[in-house]
């Protein structure tokens, strides 16, 4: 039979699986095995199997607030030692499952946006040292009870002050990298990386889109330095446990821009953002 979306699985843990959101809207899972070909003379060829890349991409709606703050660092660590393993898989009959499991996982990005007349979501990029496909098991595909957030539930400042926001969004990029050496390694496991190190987190792509325009004055556009320009979101649906706090004390603007609309048109005026940090740049409880 086809496997529709009815029947698939994104979890966090292995053993004991539990929901990353309400609802995982779409996303990814790969594994790019970078084989080696390497020809020679007289036709000669030669392939071997390289380095194992298992990489879970996932758009969440309603997502589990602790789960989304473990790709944010407060310390300048080369990995998150709390960050979950991961499971995903296809529901058959009974509730049994062909499954992958993906351990030694780190956090690799993650974006955050609310659209205009959109919701709140986050889009996720989980790397895996140690993909397994060899389990079978039961299961089912977990959800939080959340509501999640609409734009109606979203109070956004720039400075302290209001802008008439419409949309916002920003990534971060933690620098992952796959680490590999040759100190040995055990069968069946060779082509899997050793581990996954985390650089610099880097806030990039930060743009908010408003009605009014930010003042040049607000931040002195033209003269010899900016100051730091505090953004803060908070996300209030009625049910206080489910609250998010986002915050941003380091923003500086990247670029200044009024347009001319003609006809009448509502002006929407976009802001780009840099922020002036390499570790701790988001706080997100």
């Amino acid at each position: 039979m086809p496997v529709s979306g009815l029947v698939q699985l994104l979890n966090q843990g292995t053993t004991t699986q539990t929901a990353i959101a309400r609802v995982v809207a779409g996303g990814n899972f790969s594994a790019k095995f970078n084989n080696r070909l390497i020809y020679g003379i007289g036709a000669q060829a030669v392939s071997r199997k390289g380095l194992t890349e298992a990489v879970v991409t996932a758009k969440l709606y309603g997502p589990d607030t602790t789960y989304i703050a473990k790709f944010l660092r407060a310390t300048a660590l080369s990995s998150v030692a709390s960050f979950p393993d991961h499971t995903v898989g296809v529901v058959g009959s009974a509730g049994s499952i062909k499954l992958y499991t993906l351990e030694d996982c780190q956090p690799a990005k993650m974006k955050l946006s609310v659209d205009a007349n959109g919701e709140f979501y986050a889009e996720t990029e989980v790397w895996s040292a140690t993909p397994d496909d060899a389990d079978t098991g039961t299961g089912a595909i977990a959800a939080t009870a959340v509501k999640g957030h609409t734009e109606d539930d979203v109070t956004a400042t720039i400075a302290s002050g209001s802008y008439e926001i419409v949309s916002w969004s920003f990534e971060v990029d933690n620098q992952a990298a796959w680490e590999n050496d040759q100190d040995g390694k055990t069968a069946d496991s060779k082509s899997l990386p050793t581990g996954i190190s985390l650089g610099n987190e880097i806030i990039s792509g930060l743009e908010v889109v408003t009605k009014k325009p930010i003042p040049a004055t607000a931040y002195d556009a033209f003269g010899d330095a900016f100051a730091d320009i505090a953004l803060a979101w908070a996300l209030a649906n009625g049910t206080a446990g489910e609250n998010i706090s986002i915050a941003i004390a380091k923003a500086r603007p990247a670029e200044t821009s009024y347009q001319f609309t003609p006809d009448g048109k509502t002006t929407l005026f976009a802001h780009p953002f840099v922020v002036a940090t390499a570790i701790g740049g988001v706080a997100l409880t």
